[in-house]
């Protein structure tokens, strides 16, 4: 048909192809305007994005050093809250420690104020005591004072007794009859003090009798309150008369 067609118009296009060829023209130059304005909007979108990206990396790079900056400050952060948290415990316990030594002192402090008191009550009954003492001193000195001052006078009911032992001595020397007007002349209660003391005088001794026979006569027993006794007669003892007298006197 194609030959066909040749050999009845060689020099000349079909119209339909003609057409064909036209709207296929109009469809690309349409296509080629779609693309091109598309592009064009491509490369100004892609203009911005590459901006944007370079703007992004540009933060991105800004980011990271930030970042790299507040990492290293983290990491002195720890390192000072780690030196922080040192400081703290060791704080802490100097704190315990401190308390403790308080706890301590304010027992001790609580011992010494009850020492203290207790001293203090001592020193207020020693003071009492002392003074008690010395009130009692003081009542003793005068009381010294005045036996001192007061006259000497013998209280004949203390002194009987001795008076009586010199007065029954006397009387084996001398005789009961001279020591009692001896006593009564004297002012003194000779009965009471010769009471049961009844001795004769003593006898003069011969000058032919041997003084053997008179030293070995048998001393006089003397009786106290009991019944008369009589002395024999003592002779040639001068030192024991005159100690007797002495005494008596």
């Amino acid at each position: 048909m194609v030959s066909s067609n040749r050999s009845q118009s060689p020099g000349r296009t079909p119209p339909f192809i003609l057409v064909g060829l036209l709207v296929l023209v109009c469809f690309l130059a349409y296509n080629y305007w779609s693309l091109s304005s598309q592009n064009s909007d491509l490369v100004v979108e892609l203009t911005s994005m590459q901006n944007r990206a370079r703007d992004v990396s540009d933060e991105n790079t800004q980011v990271k050093s930030s970042l790299d900056a507040i990492r290293q400050e983290l990491s002195i952060a720890k390192k000072n809250l780690e030196s922080v948290k040192a400081e703290v415990t060791e704080k802490t316990i100097q704190l315990d420690n401190e308390k403790q030594e308080c706890a301590n002192k304010q027992s001790e402090l609580v011992n010494c104020q009850e020492s203290l008191a207790t001293c203090a009550q001592s020193l207020k009954v020693e003071q009492d005591e002392k003074v008690k003492i010395q009130g009692e001193k003081d009542a003793m000195q005068l009381a010294l004072d005045a036996a001192k001052n007061a006259p000497k006078v013998c209280d004949m009911a203390s002194c009987e007794g001795p008076v009586k032992e010199v007065v029954v001595v006397a009387a084996k020397l001398t005789g009961s009859q001279m020591i009692g007007d001896a006593l009564a002349q004297a002012g003194l209660d000779a009965a009471k003090l010769l009471e049961g003391v009844i001795i004769p005088p003593p006898v003069p001794v011969k000058a032919e009798q041997p003084a053997q026979s008179v030293q070995n006569a048998p001393a006089p027993a003397p009786v106290e309150n009991g019944p008369a006794v009589q002395a024999p007669a003592q002779q040639d003892q001068p030192a024991e008369q005159n100690l007797a007298v002495e005494e008596g006197q």
